[in-house]
């Protein structure tokens, strides 16, 4: 799994540069591990970077029969601010707005529904990836 991770780090880098590449390479190989960790979790991943405007939602999964939205946050072990602190309340308004059209959209199908974030940590004396998930977030403010 590392080896498919780091291929699309360098896949991604062979297009771009700098250190804003860097944070989306990083952030993007960081979906893809949430992505599988759920999925080893026995999630189905139904999509990836659902967007409305500017609002994004990571990963939409079923898990049984609630419908789990997902923000992923990919941090370096040296940063203090661990992935889940990143989840502010503008973040949180964001997603609120997401979830209500996507919700919308698909014409209130989901009975059940919860907001989930998975902060991953990349550990850079070697790159591996560990994740944390953290059930049930509260969309209110912090």
């Amino acid at each position: 799994m590392f080896g498919e991770i780091l291929s699309e780090i360098r896949k991604f880098f062979r297009h771009n540069k700098g250190q804003e590449t860097f944070r989306k390479a990083r952030g993007s190989a960081g979906e893809t591990f949430a992505a599988k960790f759920l999925q080893k979790q026995g999630m189905k991943i139904l999509l990836r970077n659902w967007r409305h405007g500017n609002d994004e939602i990571d990963i939409v999964a079923l898990d049984g029969k609630c419908l789990v939205f997902t923000e992923v946050k990919t941090r370096s072990d040296k940063d203090v601010h661990g992935g889940y602190a990143a989840v502010d309340a503008r973040k949180r308004n964001a997603q609120r707005r997401a979830i209500r059209e996507y919700l919308h959209q698909i014409k209130g199908a989901a009975q059940e529904w919860r907001f989930d974030v998975v902060a991953v940590t990349v550990r850079e004396s070697d790159g591996a990836m560990s994740a944390t998930h953290i059930r049930q977030v509260s969309l209110r403010k912090p």
